[in-house]
This record gives C-alpha cells, sequence and structure tokens, in this order.
C-alpha cells in the first residue's frame, strides 16, 4: 500500500528536481521549467508552494522510498474543480501505483474539499496516461488542438474529468 507524505524541502527537494528538471519527464507533468540551477529551483519550488499548488504529496512505497508525488493545483473552491498531476517512476508505472496514487488522491481531495469535478491535461503524446485514464473512467470534455511543441511536432492538449458521483459510484467498493 502506497503512502503518501506532505512535502519536505529538506527530505524531498533533490527527488523532485530530478523529475521535473529532467526534460522527458518534465515534458510529461509539468509546464516548461528552465532552471539554470539546484538553488534557482529551490526557490521556485517554495514559491510554488504557496501560490501555485493547493495540496502536494509525496507518494512513497511500503519501504517509505519516494516512487513518485501528486498534487492539485488551479482549485477553484467557489467553482467546486480542481486540476491534479500524477507521476509515477517508471520503475513502478506497470504495478498499478499510478492507479492506486490516482485513486487514493481524489478520494482524498472530495472527502476534505468541497470539490465536484476533478480535472487532469494529458499531451497527446503521453499515451499511455491517457489511455489508463480513459479506462479507468475520465470522460474527455476538450481537446486543444497543437497545443505544445515538443520534439519537432505539435501535440494536442486532452481535457479530461472525473465528477464526484461517478468516482464513488465506479470506485467505492476498492477504496
Amino acid at each position: 500500500m502506497l503512502k503518501f507524505t506532505h512535502v519536505k524541502i529538506s527530505r524531498d527537494l533533490s527527488y523532485i528536481y530530478n523529475i521535473m528538471c529532467t526534460t522527458d519527464q518534465q515534458s510529461l507533468i509539468s509546464r516548461q521549467i528552465n532552471i539554470a540551477s539546484f538553488e534557482s529551483f529551490e526557490h521556485r519550488f517554495i514559491e510554488d508552494l504557496k501560490y501555485f499548488y493547493h495540496v502536494f504529496f509525496v507518494v512513497q512505497n511500503e519501504k517509505e522510498e519516494n516512487i513518485g508525488f501528486v498534487y492539485s493545483y488551479d482549485h477553484r473552491a467557489n467553482d467546486g474543480h480542481c486540476s491534479i498531476v500524477v507521476y509515477i517512476d517508471k520503475e513502478y508505472q506497470t504495478t498499478g501505483a499510478g492507479i492506486e496514487a490516482s485513486m487514493r488522491f481524489m478520494d482524498y481531495l472530495f472527502k476534505v474539499y468541497p470539490i465536484n469535478k476533478i480535472y487532469t491535461h494529458i499531451y497527446q503524446y503521453n499515451e499511455q496516461s491517457l489511455l489508463c485514464n480513459r479506462q479507468a473512467g475520465f470522460s474527455e470534455e476538450g481537446c486543444l488542438k497543437n497545443y505544445r511543441y515538443h520534439n519537432g511536432k505539435y501535440w494536442d492538449l486532452h481535457i479530461l474529468s472525473m465528477e464526484r458521483e461517478r468516482f464513488y459510484c465506479t470506485y467505492e467498493k476498492y477504496l
């Protein structure tokens, strides 16, 4: 069973830096970050914790090793929605850890906050994530054509959502 821990700069920053500042991983999970040094990343990340991220957890395995992270952003309390990102290290992506982390994180957000809908934004080139989210019951609400230039080509951005009622009708037996 996975464990969520609140991010701690002293414990987790190097781990997060290595993911968010590695080109192949960064293009899957975040807006483009151009960081000149670890110190500038630390400053930016601390600012993002205050002003951009709504909730940020590090995901750990049973040995308490970091294997990913989940975060929400664009939380609109008055509108009842937010967006999420789920990142799981490559070696754990075929173990079900991503599904477990997603389900547990959405359950947490729905129970703790007055959220009715959770969005995720997935680039077309992230085919595995797009397929998994669709199979998990996320509905496609829109597609922004040719939204991001990546590896010499323009790619679409798919906007998917999960509503609270649908989530609990589908997954309550697993939680």
